[in-house]
């Protein structure tokens, strides 16, 4: 790029280097490049990298183009240079997992893990610069990506240059930017027009003369876009309407208006070129901005030396730039005008040409699938044959490709053609891998009419069967796989499979019994089938029938020495085994397994791209710590999980952090997760099963204005039948809470009614902490002191703190009504003494009131708050990650080295930093030596 393409941007380039030079020193950051095409941004972007490279800093750098944009991870790949050869391992797992070639549940999402843990290593090591130009033009997968990039760069020396057209306008670009902006605090840089004395500056510079007035006035009508005034100039040097005479440079009498726009201006560029160059620029177009000489030839029917000495006239014309990594456009706007200037007709044969010959080249699929994409012609045999043997494997790595082309494919064929089947039972599959539920459920129960091979029948009833657990429509899902079932021509592993999931829907009902009877029998065809998957789905089904927490963990430890994952099926249900395991661990107290497990699972849910699974791990790692009053650990997984998709989860995750924020009076925090739920109708039916915690959050905030009966009217649905029997395991500390609640508000009636509720709980499950809750909630309507404070040494032994303290406080009450003040004081003191711990002011100012009428009150010593800031302030996790950054690890090391996810890794960073009000980790690093040397 030469210095007159940036003539007039210093203020910007000083924005820019300034960014670079503090990644360089330790401070990563964002620049956000806004222009409209040929302003400069590619210049600008350029120079910033030049520096960047001039100061030692990795630099990776890539473009995307209108022809990528359903190419999931598209222009990433290129940036990062996945395409090439490597033996970087990383680099390697990406480029198998965006073939097909890889094991996760969703190729794109591991990919996508792998990219960020690749940046996440580099950035750790050396400063790096990362750009993308034309980001208007990236895949949904690379924009996610560069969202979640910001997180990196906010801890590490990590700079994201974004170079943006204005329009076309997308939603998840202009959210993309705000996030960039926001969280990295990046300067947004939009270039303007060039002032009329740039203009001249860049003018002198080309021709090595001033302009004169008739010159500078036709060059006006560039309005000073850096791009069309250099080819309106090149068009009337050209033509032969320049003369320079004592330098200054004139317009003769015009031959001909000057190009009207720069893509005129191009054009007429173009025009001087010899037609066969231009033909073969046309093929060049067709291919991208960016491509090889070994493509070239193989869509413009020529070899390679053929080519030579047309690529090197337009390289010479500044039309193609050579670099080791291929050609490419020295503008994206040439290869638009080239595409642009051929025949739609033209060029939509000539895209159905290239996808042929880079087919039967053997080409990638995603290359062949771009130029299918890019023609509005019929699919001819050749192609149906093409995509009905592609791999499966190879489609579910780019859903969106492949559902475009399926569909394509099936107008192409008759009902009679066995390809039709194929293509049916892949896009039910591609359609489950989007979470696209309705159009799942419209073409897999049109497919099951259809479709004749049975092997292809068990796929579509398997897809169909899923999308119907996934959407809680198991009334369907049960009809469905029973209807499959009495198909005499359904073949393994499909039967058994099904069978499974039926099993499920039936252990869910009250058919339990014939629940029992399908999963053996799913367990047994799987086992002679050889089909670890239908085992595991048997064993899960198994699961929800088991007498108690230690049977389920037996039945899930046997699935996971059956299920070792592999493909995308079995490695899924390996880890919904996975998730039970650490459940079931949390709900047997193993504390030490239990933490084992959660850091094993949320790793290799997050490297196999497997969210769903992630999510769901997280989030019960957030409610094991709510439980046991890590309430710091549990925000941390809330933070964790981002943005959760599935309703029920996010009503559990949005409960748990409001329910935290309500117990530590923090009311703000509170009513903003509950105000995230607000959409969502939870008080009645299933939906309530998944709202506990927000229910009671809410009942807390009702009570803290003074509104007892309200907050007894929240939580009063509890009582209800339909919600014994699912959650006699769960509900046992909101009837508790609601004890307490309606004793307060003077409605011993319902305080009655919960306490015997818990009892028939207690009765039912004979769970340890179901009969310790019954006991408490039948002390507190009898005013019986002592099974309070047996109930709080049971808790204790759990290490269920907030509850151990709620007992506590509760005793010390009854104790000061029944004049045992020395006992009421060591309840109370052992209570004041968590609650300060928690940090749960509201219900430490609470139990000061009700004891203060018995002369009980806190001593000076006993008054103090949770350091929030500084070392002092840091989990025992925290400070063992920051002992990790002082030995330079990334997260992705300090991941592995602790098993854990690299995302939680990343929030205890987060976390860390504002603890200790550093800006990255080189400072945490710093701060960690310092106070490590004290010990």
């Amino acid at each position: 790029m030469s210095g007159d393409e940036v003539i007039g941007r210093g203020a910007e380039l000083d924005v820019l280097r300034g960014v670079v030079r503090d990644a360089a020193e330790g401070r990563g950051g964002g620049v956000w490049i806004e222009g409209e095409p040929g302003i400069g941004k590619s210049a600008v972007l350029n120079a910033g990298l030049a520096h960047a490279r001039f100061l030692g800093m990795r630099v990776f750098h890539g473009t995307a183009d209108s022809l990528t944009q359903l190419f999931a991870l598209q222009v990433i790949a290129e940036c990062l240079d996945l395409g090439g050869h490597t033996v970087d391992e990383y680099r390697s797992e990406i480029a198998e997992l965006l073939a097909g070639r890889g094991s996760g549940t969703d190729a794109v999402l591991a990919a996508s893990e792998r990219v960020l843990a690749l940046i996440d290593r580099e950035a750790t090591h050396a400063p790096v610069v990362l750009a993308i130009d034309d980001l208007q033009w990236a895949d949904v997968a690379s924009l996610g990506v560069w969202r979640r990039l910001t997180s990196i760069a906010s801890q590490a020396p990590l700079v994201l240059i974004s170079a943006c057209r204005p329009v076309p306008r997308r939603e998840e670009v202009d959210r993309l930017r705000d996030v960039v902006i926001d969280r990295l605090a990046a300067p947004l840089i939009r270039l303007d027009e060039l002032a009329p004395p740039d203009v001249t500056t860049m003018v002198t510079a080309l021709l090595s003369a001033s302009p004169g007035p008739e010159l500078t006035e036709a060059l006006a009508k560039a309005g000073g876009n850096p791009l069309y005034v250099r080819e309106m100039l090149n068009a009337l040097v050209r033509d032969g309407q320049v003369h320079v005479s004592r330098d200054v440079a004139e317009l003769d009498s015009p031959k001909g208006e000057p190009p009207a726009s720069v893509a005129a201006a191009i054009s007429r560029r173009l025009d001087f070129l010899p037609r066969p160059t231009r033909a073969i620029l046309r093929s060049c177009a067709l291919l991208g901005t960016h491509f090889s000489m070994n493509d070239l030839a193989l869509v413009s029917n020529r070899s390679v030396p053929a080519l030579v000495d047309a690529v090197s006239e337009a390289v010479e014309a500044g039309v193609l730039a050579d670099s080791n990594a291929g050609l490419s456009f020295r503008h994206p706007l040439i290869a638009e005008v080239l595409k642009k200037e051929t025949p739609a007709a033209v060029r939509d044969g000539m895209h159905g040409h290239a996808a042929k010959v880079l087919a039967e080249a053997g080409a990638p699929w995603d290359r062949v699938a771009r130029h299918l994409l890019a023609t509005s012609e019929r699919p001819e045999g050749w192609m149906l044959d093409w995509l009905a043997d592609l791999p499966a494997a190879a489609l579910y790595a780019a859903p969106l490709i492949a559902a475009d082309l399926l569909r394509r494919a099936l107008t192409a064929v008759h009902p009679g053609d066995p390809r039709r089947d194929v293509y049916l039972a892949r896009l039910t599959t591609v359609l489950r891998l989007q979470h696209r539920l309705d159009d799942l459920v419209a073409l897999g129960t049109e497919a099951l009419r259809t479709v004749s091979d049975p092997a292809l029948v068990g796929e579509v009833a398997w897809n169909l069967a899923r999308g119907f657990g996934m959407s809680g429509q198991s009334e369907r899902d049960w009809s469905l796989i029973s209807e499959v079932l009495d198909r005499p021509d359904l073949v393994p592993p499909w039967r058994s499979r099904l069978r499974a999931l039926l099993a499920s829907d039936l252990l869910f009902s009250d058919k339990r019994e014939d629940g029992r009877v399908h999963a053996q029998l799913a367990i047994s065809e799987g086992e002679a089938c050889d089909d670890p998957v239908s085992v595991g789905w048997a064993l899960v089904a198994l699961m929800v029938d088991a007498p108690g927490y230690s049977e389920a963990l037996e039945l899930a430890e046997r699935g996971l020495s059956v299920v070792v994952g592999g493909d995308m099926e079995s490695m899924d249900v390996r880890l919904l085994l996975m998730v039970n395991r650490v459940a079931l661990l949390t709900n047997l107290y193993r504390y030490g397994e239990f933490a084992t497990a959660l850091s094993a699972t949320s790793a290799l849910a997050e490297s196999a791209g497997a969210t769903t699974r992630l999510l769901q791990t997280q989030l019960v790692a957030a409610e094991q710590f709510l439980h046991t009053g890590d309430w710091d650990q549990s925000l941390l997984y809330v933070d964790a999980m981002g943005d959760v998709g599935h309703i029920q989860n996010l009503l559990r995750v949005r409960g748990a952090a409001a329910l935290i924020h309500a117990r530590r009076g923090q009311r703000e925090e509170a009513e903003a997760y509950l105000a995230s739920v607000a959409h969502v109708q939870y008080t009645s039916g299933v939906l309530r099963l998944n709202a506990q915690s927000l229910i009671e959050a809410q009942a807390l905030l009702v009570e803290a204005d003074g509104d007892l009966p309200a907050a007894v009217a929240l939580m009063a649905p509890w009582l209800e039948e339909q919600y014994s029997q699912r959650t006699q395991y769960s509900r046992w500390e909101t009837l508790m809470e609601f004890v307490r609640l309606a004793l307060a508000a003077d409605r011993t009636d319902l305080a009655a009614a919960a306490a015997r509720a818990a009892d028939l709980d207690a009765k039912s499950s004979e769970a340890p902490q179901v009969v310790a809750a019954a006991n408490v909630c039948q002390a507190l309507v009898s005013n019986d002191p002592q099974p309070l404070l047996a109930a709080a040494e049971y808790f204790d032994s759990i290490h269920a703190l907030p509850r151990v303290a709620f007992a506590l406080q509760e005793a010390a009450v009854r104790l000061g009504h029944r004049g045992d003040l020395s006992e009421a004081r060591s309840a109370f003191a052992r209570a004041v003494t968590i609650y300060q711990e928690l940090g749960a002011w509201p219900d430490l100012r609470r139990l000061e009131s009700r004891l203060r009428q018995f002369g009980v009150r806190r001593g000076s010593r006993s008054t103090h708050r949770k350091v929030t800031t500084g070392w002092e302030a840091l989990t025992p996790a925290e400070r063992e990650v920051a002992r990790r950054l002082v030995q330079g690890l990334s997260n992705p090391e300090i991941a592995q080295r602790l098993v854990l996810s690299r995302r939680t890794v990343e929030t205890h960073v987060a976390h860390i930093l504002r603890k200790l009000n550093v800006r990255n980790r080189v400072e945490i690093a710093r701060e960690a030596q310092k106070q490590l040397a004290q010990i």
